[in-house]
Order: C-alpha cells, then sequence, then structure tokens
C-alpha cells in the first residue's frame, strides 16, 4: 500500500503553506500597482467629513485604551496567580489550585460516574 497523503491532509498542507504566501505575493502585486498609478485626490462626500474623521479618530483612540486597559489587567492578574501558586510549598495545594488540573479531574470523574452508572444499569437488565 502506497504512503500517499490523504486529501484532508494535502488540503491542510495548502492552507498552511500556500495560502499565506500567495496572499503576501497578492498583496506586494497590488501595493506595486498603486505605486505605478495613484489615486487621485477625491472631493469629500460629506461637507463636515473633517469633524467626523476627528470624532472617529478620538473613539479609535478611546477604544485601543479600553483594550490596553482589559489586557494589562489580565496580564497582571496572571502574573499575581502565577507569583501566588510559585511560593505555594504544598503540592497537593497546587494540584487542587490548578484550574485545568480541576476541569480534568471533573471530566475524568463524571466519565467515571457514566461507566459505573452504565455497568449498574447493564447488569439490572
Amino acid at each position: 500500500m502506497e504512503n500517499r497523503p490523504r486529501k484532508s491532509e494535502w488540503l491542510e498542507q495548502i492552507s498552511e503553506y500556500f495560502l499565506p504566501t500567495i496572499l503576501i505575493v497578492g498583496l506586494v502585486l497590488i501595493l506595486n500597482l498603486l505605486v505605478d498609478n495613484p489615486v487621485d485626490e477625491f472631493s469629500p462626500l460629506v461637507p463636515e467629513e473633517k469633524v467626523v474623521e476627528t470624532i472617529v479618530g478620538y473613539v479609535v483612540i478611546a477604544c485601543e485604551m479600553a483594550a490596553v486597559f482589559v489586557i494589562g489587567t489580565a496580564a497582571i492578574h496572571a502574573l499575581i496567580a502565577y507569583i501566588r501558586r510559585l511560593f505555594d510549598r504544598s503540592l497537593t495545594t497546587q494540584i487542587k489550585i490548578s484550574e485545568s488540573t480541576l476541569i480534568l479531574f471533573e471530566l475524568k470523574e463524571v466519565t467515571k460516574w457514566k461507566i459505573d452508572r452504565a455497568r449498574v444499569n447493564g447488569l439490572s437488565k
């Protein structure tokens, strides 16, 4: 039996390697066309365009500042949680506090409960 790549592997290879390359090459070609043929100036459609641009600029700056605040507070929260766990000497406490371990533990318990229930139902019939 030949070891040919399956169709899904072929599509995955195209999407991971060739598609980004084609997109970058296309962007460079479009930018080269714009350098050779610049777009003429256009007249504003709205008479108060400068005022609208100023307001939109301030809104964009406010959104950027909100994003910085959210990302910064999340980073500080993660750093504090990491340092708290770093100085916790009890290994069992570290395991109990770990969120990923708790989620994994809960999934295993639910699966074990379902298996035990299926065994009981299978034996009682």
